[in-house]
């Protein structure tokens, strides 16, 4: 019983960096949403990140990424910004991310999609 408390103290302690990572938190465009239009697309996460160590891209549903700007962070990096030179066309479009965050130093990745009218 003792032998058991101590593997289960021990496997905590090991999964603990990995719950301290934080989620998405908000997205412009909203998760599963519909816009008429957008030139951007804004992440906030739940915790700093680490931007010159992130990355985030934007495909159209045929699978091609789309050309933005160069991402833009909050003071706090908390947030990520992505800035088109023009608006979306209509379609489906799946934005990914593959964060690495500050506190906890592992890396997530994570995506959702919306769509343009």
């Amino acid at each position: 019983m003792v032998k058991g408390a101590i593997v289960l103290c021990f496997i905590l302690l090991i999964a603990s960096p990995a719950l301290a990572c934080g989620v998405l938190d908000k997205a412009d465009p909203k998760v599963g949403s519909t816009v008429k239009s957008t030139d951007h697309v804004t992440l906030k996460f739940t915790q700093a990140v680490v931007p010159g160590s992130s990355d985030v891209k934007i495909t159209d549903d045929t699978g091609n990424v789309v050309k933005i700007g160069k991402p833009v962070s909050s003071e706090d990096d908390t947030v990520i910004s992505l800035k088109m030179n023009h608006p979306l066309m209509p379609g489906k479009y799946k934005v990914s991310w593959n964060i690495l965050w500050l506190d906890c130093k592992n890396k997530t990745q994570g995506d959702y999609k919306f769509t343009v009218e």
